[in-house]
C-alpha cells in the first residue's frame, strides 16, 4: 500500500475537507462527500425496505401506563 503525503492549508481525508486556514482552528466539512453520495443514488427510490427490527417492537400495548419523563 502506497502512502501519500499531502501538505497545505486545506486537505481532503476520508471524505472530509479539513480547512486549517484560520490560525488555531480547523473547519471540517463533508459537503463534497454528501454531494457525491447523493448523485450515486438511483432516481427511482420508490418501494419498501426490510428492517432488522422484529415486528413485535412496533406493537403498542393498550394497557401500558403512559409516562412522560422530562
Amino acid at each position: 500500500m502506497e502512502k501519500k503525503v499531502t501538505r497545505g492549508k486545506v486537505l481532503e481525508y476520508l471524505g472530509m475537507t479539513l480547512d486549517f486556514i484560520t490560525a488555531r482552528k480547523v473547519k471540517i466539512s463533508i459537503y463534497k462527500y454528501i454531494d457525491k453520495k447523493l448523485t450515486e443514488l438511483p432516481i427511482n427510490m420508490n418501494g419498501t425496505s426490510r428492517t432488522p427490527a422484529a415486528g413485535h417492537l412496533f406493537n403498542v400495548r393498550d394497557d401500558a401506563p403512559f409516562q412522560c419523563k422530562r
